[in-house]
């Protein structure tokens, strides 16, 4: 049943509320985004709502779409919705396929998607990670997990072996040290 679900409603989010969750008897939820609903991406085209997160009094989402340059980020006021990322907005996300994770560090909102990171801040997405060819890590990698501390960018890669790398100063560098580097299929 969900599956079918999330095939007809795509990347559909929901908050608790006026509507019966089509996962159980018991809860009750609003359906908030995707479909259309409060000028949101249309339904049935976005796989997955692969990353949420609130900054700055709003919801941000990350998007799966189903080919290269669908990544997208759109961000929710509590009235509606608007794109603020994808290869429309920053040309250099037309191989980017899914925003897999998003974090919120204070003034900016960090983003991971394939092998790449990228910061918005004042409604302009700069890349984190450097270009082709220059990668601290290997572009088989994925940026699977973001988190900020103390002013810090730490990302957690899946793929070829588990790595943690932080961003400080303009720089990545790797803190991976007593991580599995055998046999983990990416997984920590």
């Amino acid at each position: 049943h969900i599956r079918t679900y999330q095939a007809q409603r795509g990347a559909a989010i929901f908050r608790d509320a006026k509507q019966k969750s089509v996962f159980s008897h018991s809860g009750k939820w609003e359906l908030i985004g995707g479909g259309g609903v409060n000028g949101s991406w249309r339904g049935g085209y976005f796989l997955k709502t692969k990353a949420l997160v609130t900054h700055q009094g709003q919801l941000f989402a990350g998007l799966l779409g189903p080919k290269p340059g669908d990544a997208a980020v759109w961000a929710y006021d509590e009235k509606a919705w608007r794109k603020i990322g994808d290869s429309s907005i920053v040309p250099a996300w037309c191989e980017l396929f899914c925003v897999q994770a998003i974090c919120s560090g204070g003034e900016a909102l960090d983003a991971g998607s394939g092998s790449q990171v990228w910061q918005w801040l004042s409604d302009e997405w700069r890349q984190l990670t450097p270009t082709k060819g220059s990668m601290p890590w290997s572009m088989k990698n994925n940026a699977y997990t973001i988190s900020v501390m103390d002013g810090r960018i730490y990302v957690g890669l899946t793929g070829q072996q588990a790595q943690v790398f932080i961003y400080e100063k303009n720089n990545w560098s790797e803190m991976s040290d007593g991580l599995p580097a055998e046999g983990t299929s990416g997984v920590y």
